[in-house]
């Protein structure tokens, strides 16, 4: 089985290879899916969805969960 790049707590960013609703955003990991997908919950924005599916490789870490 594959190590996993984050866990849930961790707080991320999700960097310029994102989709443009999420580039730059900092978010919080909520749920590890198949794939190498990430539930995050980013801050409300208006006109931005506040949870999304990324992939590992959109998204940078900014904080491990404690």
């Amino acid at each position: 089985m594959a190590r996993r790049k984050f866990s849930v707590g961790d707080e991320v960013r999700a960097n310029e290879k994102a989709p443009g609703d999420y580039e730059d955003r900092k978010g919080v990991v909520r749920e590890c899916v198949p794939e190498s997908q990430y539930g995050v919950a980013f801050a409300p924005m208006e006109g931005n969805a506040s949870f999304g599916y990324l992939y590992s490789w959109l998204l940078d870490l900014v904080a491990r969960a404690a």
